[in-house]
């Protein structure tokens, strides 16, 4: 079973944050109101969620 985390925010810290999960097994589905670090966020193959809500 794969546990899913969600994380608001995805600059610096919390792109390291997703991606320290993510290498220990835990799905990530993140939101950030910057486009690019949404964008950042699916290419390293993690979910963008479509909202924080």
């Amino acid at each position: 079973m794969t546990r899913t985390v969600g994380m608001l925010g995805l600059g610096i810290m919390g792109s390291a944050m997703a991606a320290n999960l993510m290498r220990v097994g835990f799905r990530v589905v993140g939101n950030d109101p910057v486009l690019q670090c949404r964008k950042r966020h699916q290419r390293a193959g993690k979910i963008v969620a479509e909202s924080a809500t």
